[in-house]
């Protein structure tokens, strides 16, 4: 959104089966947002493009829960490519965007 006017500027359309749960601007990723989901899902979009970078593999284990797999928190670490992952199951989760892989 503008910060002056408070308009939104542009609109990502999700798919149906994917609910937010949280967002995050990774460092250096230009014009990206992390965004996570309810089953454990994380996707990068480009704002400006409103298109879907990348969908990574889900990070919770197969066998967990569905009610233990979302994303509860969504923040960046100080090393580049990698966030820090917390579900409602407990878990806590270093993961790299660049490998698509747990640390």
């Amino acid at each position: 959104w503008n910060a002056q006017s408070l308009p939104a500027i542009s609109r990502i359309t999700l798919q149906s089966d994917f609910i937010p749960t949280k967002l995050t601007h990774p460092d250096t990723y230009v014009n990206k947002v992390l965004v996570g989901s309810q089953d454990g899902r994380m996707q990068l979009w480009n704002v400006q493009s409103c298109r879907m970078v990348f969908e990574f593999n889900s990070i919770v284990p197969p066998c967990e829960d569905q009610r233990n797999s979302w994303i509860s928190v969504l923040t960046t670490a100080p090393i580049l490519d990698i966030v820090a992952v917390g579900t409602t199951g407990g878990h806590v989760i270093l993961y790299n965007l660049k490998l698509n892989q747990c640390v």
